[in-house]
């Protein structure tokens, strides 16, 4: 019975050690840059393809449409 024990914990312990190892192909490192470009396409390429008009990108980057524009109101007391 300890035998198997053993065996059990020498094979968790090859699992755990190798888990963690990172392979030669692994994917190359994030491009925020490259994907704010794909991304930029993909909002215009969907605008355009369903013939949605009044959509404007702001200095944040967010494309967005205004159903109506905000009036600042001071709050009475």
């Amino acid at each position: 019975m300890k035998k198997h024990y053993l065996g059990l914990i020498a094979l968790l312990g090859i699992t755990l050690a190798t888990a963690c190892k990172k392979d030669k192909d692994e994917a190359p490192p994030y491009d925020e840059a490259k994907q704010a470009a794909i991304d930029e396409q993909t909002i215009k390429d969907y605008i355009a393809a369903n013939n949605l008009t009044g959509f404007q990108r702001d200095t944040t980057g967010f494309t967005g449409k205004s159903s109506k524009t905000a009036k600042a109101e001071t709050p009475s007391n």
